[in-house]
């Protein structure tokens, strides 16, 4: 990724709580990026990021979260509950590549 100068770069990162999701936002921050976070965790408070919390299938939180952004890395995941695997790892990632596109 090349930043313009003079210009910050938007970035958004899905998933900012898990550890691909976390170090990718730290990295982000030390290059200059403003970046937003999406997470299901209302607790979550991230030095110098901007906080979304929501569902990954809630397509209006997501619609606002990537809104005006130049790069997403969409890092959330269920790794643990098989009964919201296909709904959250497929669907989810599926609406969220469309919300981009458009």
């Amino acid at each position: 990724m090349i930043m313009e100068k003079g210009k910050k770069q938007i970035a958004c990162v899905t998933g900012a709580s898990g550890m691909v999701g976390s170090r990718i936002v730290h990295c982000l921050l030390q290059k200059g990026y403003i970046v937003r976070a999406f997470t299901r965790r209302n607790d979550l408070m991230l030095s110098g990021v901007g906080m979304y919390c929501g569902d990954i299938c809630d397509e209006s939180a997501l619609r606002t979260f990537i809104n005006g952004a130049d790069f997403l890395f969409h890092c959330a995941a269920e790794l643990n509950d098989e009964s919201k695997m296909w709904s959250l790892n497929v669907l989810a990632t599926k609406r969220i590549l469309e919300l981009s596109e458009s």
